[in-house]
């Protein structure tokens, strides 16, 4: 019986590090979307207005890279729009 309630005690523990080690995981990955896909949304206005060659679009694409660099310095990947996934190569 304490046998059990050993491997129940070490389950608990390692599972409860598991999920707080998972956390700034999940962070990275909603603060990079978040980021990413409201750059991406001001980049599809200004390209709808402009066009995709004015001066303003480059601007906002040069945001979108700001971006993506910024996530990947801080979290070592960054939010693939198109996939919807969360990627560890650089670009």
């Amino acid at each position: 019986m304490k046998t059990i309630a050993a491997v129940a005690g070490t389950f608990l523990i390692l599972s409860t590090a598991a999920a707080v080690a998972s956390e700034p995981e999940n962070e990275s990955v909603a603060t990079c979307r978040y980021r990413y896909e409201r750059v991406q949304e001001k980049v599809d206005r200004v390209i709808a207005k402009y066009g995709a060659d004015s001066g303003h679009a480059l601007k906002a694409k040069e945001k979108l890279a700001e971006v993506h660099e910024w996530c990947w310095r801080r979290y070592k990947g960054w939010w693939d729009e198109n996939g919807k996934t969360w990627r560890s190569d650089h670009w």
